[in-house]
């Protein structure tokens, strides 16, 4: 069976409700605080353990202390394989505070901790094959996560980054990647740092591929998503949902996507049930769904 192979973040993740998000030097009151497991890596990783057909593994840290217990808890009862996530002396598990408003909009501080000690020999005792997939984000140390590409590709495997949070990316760094996951403000990010400056995520996306060659693939909320390519160019919209908490939908979209392509899934129906999951995650409070 098929191997994802999620080289990532994992946080807890303190969530309140808000009327309206701060500004900056105001205070605004919160309501309904939550505790609850997150972190772009360890909620990729839930995402596409719920694809049965593909075994996923969880690469990661955490901290020696109390919110660790609550962070693994998820994914500790699900069917990850989490042997590669390491406990760290002397640094925090990761935290993530987190505004969400009435729309379910929301803001988020991300304290990193024990990612910052995650590192690529972990990856040494998962025999990553060709056909296998590894999905990493912008949560660890940009040196570790580039150095994991470059083991996958070694081993023939399939590559996917979530540029999430936004960074440039050298066209050396692109050529170990098979596809690029971006929201529109990522996209712009990375197109700027070829000199791009279309005006729309489609005419961004269609520029980079050309210049790169690269397999973008771009969420766009509430329009869904597409894939650009030099030679193809795919939307898939979403569907009317009912938004409680967008928290977490760009990672179950990023999870599933890997799944799928990892269970030789087409990139079209891949990216169509992508969209799908990525939707439903707004309809739950908090990053991570415990059940399917």
């Amino acid at each position: 069976m098929n191997k994802v192979i999620i080289f990532g973040s994992i946080n807890l993740d303190l969530v309140t409700l808000v009327d309206k998000h701060p500004t900056s030097g105001e205070t605004v009151s919160g309501s309904n605080f939550k505790m609850l497991a997150g972190g772009k890596g360890a909620n990729q990783s839930l995402a596409a353990s719920y694809c049965n057909q593909v075994k996923s593994y969880m690469v990661g840290a955490v901290g020696k202390d109390t919110f660790s217990i609550s962070a693994l808890a998820n994914l500790a009862n699900s069917k990850l394989n989490i042997a590669g996530v390491s406990h760290i002396n002397d640094t925090t598990t990761g935290v993530a505070l987190i505004a969400v408003d009435k729309a379910g909009e929301n803001t988020i501080i991300v304290t990193p901790g024990a990612n910052h000690a995650v590192c690529t020999k972990q990856l040494d005792a998962i025999n990553i094959t060709d056909n296998d997939v590894l999905l990493t984000q912008n949560e660890l140390l940009i040196i570790q996560t580039f150095s994991a590409h470059n083991l996958a590709k070694q081993a023939g495997a399939t590559v996917i980054h979530n540029a999430a949070p936004a960074h440039k990316i050298t066209l050396k760094q692109l050529q170990n990647i098979d596809y690029l996951i971006v929201n529109e403000t990522e996209l712009e990010i990375v197109a700027n740092g070829f000199e791009i400056e279309e005006d729309t995520p489609l005419k961004r996306a269609t520029a980079l591929a050309q210049i790169t060659d690269t397999r973008l693939i771009v969420t766009l909320g509430k329009k869904g998503a597409m894939f650009v390519s030099k030679q193809d160019t795919l939307h898939e919209p979403s569907t009317t949902i009912n938004v409680v908490d967008t928290t977490g939908a760009g990672d179950a979209f990023c999870g599933t996507f890997a799944a799928n392509i990892a269970m030789n899934i087409p990139t079209h129906l891949a990216l169509k049930k992508a969209v799908e999951e990525g939707g439903k995650a707004c309809t739950h409070f908090g990053a991570q769904k415990t059940s399917h």
